[in-house]
């Protein structure tokens, strides 16, 4: 395991602990992060130049509040940069990574960033540890890579079968056609045939909808607005029994082209723009000719609970970064745009890497809108009948308000023929592979 000590200010927590979780999930990555890993009553002081000089990379967080703050370079920094001296020319140690576009302080200038406010950014940066570890001699692969075995003469008395091990993934029939079966561990990352990114979901738990006596609150007075967040409540346990992958994206124009020839998008100015107005009956075309076309996938639409779950990546709050304008595009931030949408990825990811799961269009779901109650469910599935409405998740560029938009919990539905307007549009989700 590559441990990563991750060192930063106290105003670039939120962020950085989102670094922290996307790294955790990681194989061969154990990230390092003072409020996940000291216990009650270590001496903070003492175990944190311990756990630095036990790190194989550091990554020194920077951001326009946090290097405008006095004496911002502060003992962690020094002793990164003193950890860095001791370390043979061109090997990558120490990394400075930007949350936004802030200034990098001297001392760190000499040294490549990564800046994750790129909508690569975090690829970049894990392709640099991977780099690191290669001039350590340490292998990138999973521990599932096959072992090298050197060759021997050839005999005129073949040895009998050697018995198989558990990690032998291929056999060999009487025909002597070779049949690959998939490892236990889907891949964490995959991209389809026409440029769609996709993020493994693990199974899991998490809280769905929003707590009753918040409610007033959200609505702030407006009574036809709390009327429609009433179904946000009660909130209830969810468990998600199997991992499924999701786009990191919403589908793009470009996207929608590649498979359907044609480009419904009222907003048709870029290819890297949400495709939109859709219905849901539309996008259901989409999903059945791109299952045609990429035989042995099978691409859907997330049920509303797999999408919350998502789109929450492990937090409890209303969204998952404190900052809507950091992760959304919304009212408040769009309607000067020549295009009201925006092209995807521009805003920060969630902890599982998903981008633009709040703002800039709605996004379709599977099944329509079931009454919540407060009793635990698994993999919980509103109404499927052909022409019941679907509900919609994540707000637009045209949702209003700090406070009422960009929620992980807000929900609608819409007709599922109907309904085309111009903030909706849908991201892929997959099941995963049978071995």
């Amino acid at each position: 395991m590559a441990r990563i000590f991750l060192c930063h200010a106290s105003e670039d927590k939120t962020s950085v602990r989102e670094i922290y979780q996307r790294l955790s999930v990681i194989e061969g990555f154990e990230p390092w992060l003072d409020e996940e890993e000291l216990l009650p009553g270590q001496d903070w002081a003492y175990e944190i130049p311990r756990a630095l000089k036990a790190s194989e990379f550091i990554l020194v967080f920077f951001s326009r509040i946090s290097v405008a703050k006095r004496g911002y370079v502060q003992r962690e920094m020094k002793m990164a940069l003193d950890a860095l001296q001791e370390m043979p020319i061109g090997e990558i140690f120490t990394i400075p990574v930007r949350l936004d576009e802030c200034e990098v302080p001297e001392p760190f200038r000499r040294y490549h960033y990564a800046n994750l406010f790129d909508p690569r950014g975090f690829d970049r940066l894990i392709r640099g540890l991977q780099l690191g570890l290669e001039q350590r001699g340490i292998s990138k692969l999973t521990p599932l890579e096959s072992p090298i075995i050197e060759s021997e003469p050839p005999s005129d008395n073949p040895p009998p079968p050697a018995a198989q091990s558990q990690q032998d993934t291929s056999v060999i029939l009487p025909d002597e056609t070779l049949v690959i079966i998939e490892a236990d561990t889907p891949s964490q990352t995959f991209t389809s045939n026409i440029g769609m990114e996709f993020v493994l979901i693990p199974h899991g738990e998490f809280t769905m909808g929003t707590p009753k006596e918040k409610l007033d609150a959200i609505a702030g007075g407006d009574a036809s607005y709390r009327g429609l967040i009433e179904h946000e409540a009660p909130q209830h346990r969810v468990h998600i029994s199997q991992p499924f992958y999701l786009g990191k994206y919403p589908v793009t124009q470009a996207q929608w082209e590649a498979v359907m020839g044609n480009n419904p998008s009222r907003f048709n100015r870029n290819p890297d723009h949400p495709v939109e107005p859709l219905s849901w009956y539309d996008v259901q075309a989409f999903l059945k000719k791109l299952n045609e076309l990429e035989r042995g996938r099978d691409y859907r639409l997330p049920t509303e609970a797999e999408w919350e779950y998502a789109c929450r990546a492990g937090t409890e709050t209303p969204r998952y970064h404190e900052d809507v304008d950091a992760i959304a595009w919304y009212r408040g931030n769009s309607e000067s745009q020549t295009a009201l949408t925006h092209p995807v990825g521009q805003k920060l990811p969630n902890a599982w890497g998903l981008c633009d799961m709040l703002g800039n269009v709605w996004e379709w779901c599977r099944d329509g809108k079931r009454n919540y109650t407060a009793d635990t469910v698994t993999d919980p599935l509103g109404p499927t009948e052909a022409y019941a409405c679907r509900v919609i998740r994540g707000g637009s560029w045209d949702s209003p308000g700090r406070v009422r938009v960009a929620r992980a919990a807000d929900r609608l539905s819409r007709h599922p023929r109907d309904d085309k307007a111009r903030y909706l549009g849908f991201r892929c989700a997959m099941s995963v592979p049978s071995k």
